[in-house]
């Protein structure tokens, strides 16, 4: 939809527009999110470096000195940009599904209910990924004292609310396909859930996304085990991997009008490579960022000092309240 050397201008009606829009707003909301939040530890971190470190820390800090207005603002900066995200990642969400739902030509794309489904799906999936997360660093990084089992407790807890929604858009999405009666839609409904392979991935899709680790979270001794919570995450977004993967591929395998052009899709080593490489390169960011800004605020935890009977001292837990003894 770019073309400025021949003079055309953009297009705002294609979807190549909506999507860079979108997630760049996203992305801007999220970093500046993540930036009010870390301006009071980089201050911290700016008078305890030299060099370069402190120079590049200085800049980021912007002149942060702890004082109440400077606490006032960026707690309202937080808030204020908490709930700003929260329209912003609902509409990313339908606008991604929106590229989808408005080509008819392809079979189990142009469904109305994308919108919904495509949010419930990301709170879904993203909610399991940061289990995996926690579980990840508390491993890592011995952060039994930051990460407790109640925490674990309470996202199971939301996940099982969050799941069993997106289950019912998953069972609304194939009841509205099948209600128009258009035989390309059914035949293609019908490859998704009885014909080989679809078929074997519908089942791993249902199990993995729903039937097994909500069928865990029932249990509160599950929620409380953290190796029980980091492996049912991993499978809810294996199941969330699949499904886009059979919103996707069938329909376009069955785009060519003619039935013996139709083939089974085989991913290349190309392709296979890009999945890699998209691990990867999240896995390098992420490890990147923690070399140079912590993981948990650190003005956090000095807060939650203050409330705290028991301070940890080395390996040793000392009293933090003198009491007077008659």
């Amino acid at each position: 939809p770019y073309d400025f050397s021949r003079g055309i201008y953009p297009n705002i009606r294609s979807p190549l527009i909506w999507d860079p829009v979108a997630i760049s707003t996203y992305l801007t909301g999220s970093t500046l999110f993540l930036y009010v939040a870390l301006i009071p530890d980089l201050g911290n971190l700016r008078d305890r470096t030299t060099g370069w470190k402190n120079a590049f820390y200085t800049i980021l800090a912007l002149g942060w000195r702890g004082n109440p207005r400077q606490w006032q603002m960026q707690t309202i900066g937080g808030i204020l940009l908490s709930a700003l995200m929260l329209p912003i990642f609902v509409s990313v969400h339908s606008i991604v599904s929106w590229d989808f739902a408005i080509i008819p030509s392809v079979e189990g794309w142009h469904s109305t209910i994308f919108a919904p489904y495509f949010v419930i799906g990301a709170v879904h999936s993203g909610v399991s990924a940061v289990v995996t997360m926690m579980a990840l660093m508390r491993w890592l990084w011995k952060w039994d004292d930051f990460i407790r089992p109640e925490h674990f407790d309470a996202l199971a807890r939301l996940l099982i609310v969050v799941a069993t929604t997106w289950l019912g858009f998953t069972f609304l999405e194939l009841i509205f396909a099948v209600y128009g009666l258009d035989a390309p839609e059914l035949a293609l409904r019908e490859m998704q859930i009885f014909h080989w392979p679809w078929n074997l991935l519908f089942i791993i899709f249902l199990f993995t996304g729903y039937i097994i680790p909500v069928g865990m979270w029932l249990f509160k001794s599950v929620r409380s085990n953290i190796a029980l919570m980091f492996w049912s995450s991993i499978l809810v977004n294996v199941g969330m991997w699949l499904e886009r993967f059979l919103i996707i591929v069938p329909g376009l395998a069955r785009k060519q009008p003619f039935v013996f052009t139709w083939e089974a899709y085989r991913p290349s080593g190309l392709e296979w490579l890009i999945l890699v490489w998209s691990f990867a390169w999240v896995t390098f960011l992420m490890l990147l960022f923690s070399r140079f800004f912590p993981l948990v605020p650190l003005f956090e935890q000095k807060e939650s000092q203050v409330f705290t009977d028991d301070v940890k001292i080395g390996r040793a837990k000392v009293p933090a309240i003198v009491r007077e003894i008659d």
